[in-house]
């Protein structure tokens, strides 16, 4: 994380969600204003998180199944951007005023380092 593995030395617990949402959430949303990212389809920004996180959880538990450390398992979980990012993400940062291809790389540090960090989180529900 950020070059500084030592700081996951001190995290000893993490807080719970205020909402939880599941597969069978009903939601009614046109668009959706993220804390992270371009304006998007509601729908389908949430079924794509649902999906993420659902992957992410069974990966995260195969893993620590396997006796990985926390460390080997945020190392060793797939993620979503290994490759970049998806095309209708990048046409949409493309509408952003500035240096579309500075925003596209930041955006991707980003998202590569909050993967990391949704890994870190689950693996300690499990410990």
């Amino acid at each position: 994380m950020y070059g500084d593995e030592g700081l996951l030395d001190g995290i000893g617990t993490w807080r719970k969600p205020d909402v939880t949402f599941d597969a069978h959430a009903e939601v009614d949303l046109g668009t959706i204003v993220p804390g992270h990212g371009p304006i998007g389809d509601g729908h389908q920004a949430i079924d794509w998180l649902i999906r993420y996180l659902e992957r992410l959880r069974d990966d995260v538990r195969s893993l620590h199944a396997a006796g990985h450390s926390m460390l080997d398992t945020v190392r060793r979980c797939p993620s979503p951007f290994a490759d970049g990012l998806e095309a209708d993400l990048l046409a949409a940062l493309d509408q952003y005023e500035g240096d579309t291809d500075d925003i596209s790389k930041s955006y991707l540090t980003l998202c590569r380092d909050l993967h990391r960090l949704n890994v870190l989180a689950t693996y300690l529900t499990l410990t």
